[in-house]
């Protein structure tokens, strides 16, 4: 138990809170601007972007305005046409080509 303890401490305390804090900043600031946020991952982490967005979007939706949050992860089709007819290493930011617009995203 003590070890437990001890490592979420250590893990705890190597957190950047200045990094932290410039999320937070550029996450309210994008909320006041009426901007969308985009989140994605790969593998395992496709699923925790699309909980991410849940999350802030919803979570958010408890002050005016909310948060606008989206997964790119969360469209299978999309993915799948852009990896077999493009690559798959674009499949986020054509994405991206379509959905965001300079200075509201």
């Amino acid at each position: 138990m003590q070890f437990y303890r001890d490592e979420c401490i250590e893990a705890l305390n190597s957190v950047d809170l200045n990094a932290v804090k410039s999320v937070s900043d550029a996450l309210l600031a994008a909320r006041e601007r009426g901007a969308n946020v985009f989140v994605v991952g790969n593998g395992g982490s496709a699923a925790t972007a699309s909980h991410m967005a849940t999350d802030l979007m919803l979570g958010s939706g408890l002050v005016n305005p909310p948060l606008r949050v989206i997964a790119l992860t969360d469209n299978q089709a999309i993915i799948t046409v852009t990896g077999n007819n493009v690559s798959f290493d674009q499949v986020f930011s054509r994405q991206l080509v379509h959905l965001a617009h300079r200075g509201m995203s």
